[in-house]
C-alpha cells in the first residue's frame, strides 16, 4: 500500500514524502522516499506508529530513497527508537541524507542505523531474542 504524506501547507522547499508499508510475518518494512522535514515529519511519525499498531514484530524503516531529512525527522526516529527499543531497525546508507546527518549529529550509537537491508537482516539474525518470522522471504 502506498500513500502520500500531505503537509497542511506545502511550501516551495519541500516535495513531500511517500511511505510504502509491507508486512510479512513478524517483520514490517516501511520505505520512505522524497523529503522529510518539519512540514511532514508528523506524517512520518504517523506512518511508523501505524506500522507498529497491531504489529508486535520488527519494524524496518528504510531511507534509501529519501533525498532530504532535517532534525524533525531525527526527533521522530529518536522517539520511536526509545519506544520500540530493539524492535526498530533503520536503513540509511552512509552517503544518504539521513546517514550523513546521523554521523554529523553523532547519533550512531543512539539510533539503530544500518547501511543496507542486508546489514539490518544480519543484525536481526544475530540477535537471539529477535523473532525472525519470514526473514528469508524479504531477500
Amino acid at each position: 500500500m502506498k500513500f502520500p504524506a500531505l503537509p497542511s501547507e506545502p511550501g516551495p522547499l519541500t516535495e513531500g514524502a511517500c511511505f510504502a508499508v509491507r508486512c510479512l510475518g513478524t517483520i514490517c518494512h516501511l520505505d520512505v522516499s522524497g523529503e522529510v522535514d518539519a512540514l511532514n515529519s508528523l506524517e512520518l511519525d504517523a506512518a511508523i506508529a501505524g506500522a507498529c499498531r497491531g504489529h508486535g514484530g520488527l519494524i524496518i524503516v528504510s531511507f534509501v530513497d529519501c533525498r532530504f531529512v532535517d532534525c524533525s525527522c531525527l526527533n521522530v526516529l529518536i522517539r520511536h527508537s526509545k519506544e520500540l527499543a530493539t524492535r526498530l531497525f533503520i536503513i540509511a546508507p552512509s552517503a544518504s541524507a539521513l546517514g550523513r546527518i546521523v554521523r554529523r549529529a553523532r547519533l550512531t550509537r543512539t539510533l539503530p542505523v544500518h547501511n543496507s537491508l542486508r546489514q539490518a537482516y544480519l543484525a536481526i539474525s544475530s540477535d537471539p531474542r529477535a523473532a525472525l518470522g519470514d526473514l528469508a522471504m524479504w531477500a
